[in-house]
């Protein structure tokens, strides 16, 4: 193996690594008391994200990771931005599985032959408290991350370009 490829593998590794560190702190009962309510636990139990959350967090590390490095490198170096590239398609996929779930979720909680037209008064239906609240920043998140993907591909032909030229 070439020692690039030994180094991304140690890259990556170590992003997997502080994902389950972040998980043990935050979702264990180490973490800070911060709950706004205690409707949930924070100790694994089924109120509160198990395993599952490990892979987003090592999405969103590795993105932020990579994109840090790329930037640093200034788009020249192959393997990171192709690596930048495919944590920001990832990144992509579980915001959009993220919003189809929540948005699910919004539509089973409201049946359509309801005949209650009041409003569902309460923290999480509605006013800033919502849980719904951050949907309205997704297509913001989409647009970045989108806009990312292409300048990215962009910078990957270009120097592809440049280096054939030479």
């Amino acid at each position: 193996m070439k020692k690039v490829i030994i180094v991304e593998l140690i890259w990556l590794a170590g992003l997997l690594v502080l994902a389950f560190f972040v998980y043990a702190w935050i979702f264990t009962n180490k973490a800070l008391d911060i709950n706004a309510h205690d409707t949930y636990n924070a100790d694994g139990s089924i109120y509160s994200p198990g395993l599952q959350i490990i892979p987003a967090l090592f999405i969103s590390t590795g993105f932020i990771a990579y994109l840090i490095r790329t930037i640093v490198l200034k788009f020249k170096t192959l393997r990171i931005t192709v690596l930048l590239i495919v944590f920001n398609c990832l990144l992509l996929i579980y915001l959009e599985r993220l919003y189809q779930s929540e948005v699910s979720f919004f539509v089973s909680a409201f049946p359509a032959n309801s005949n209650n037209d009041t409003p569902v008064k309460g923290l999480f239906y509605g006013g800033d408290a919502s849980v719904f609240y951050a949907l309205r920043w997704l297509p913001l998140m989409r647009a970045f991350l989108t806009l990312i993907l292409a300048f990215a591909s962009f910078m990957i032909g270009r120097n592809w370009r440049k280096a054939a030229l030479k």
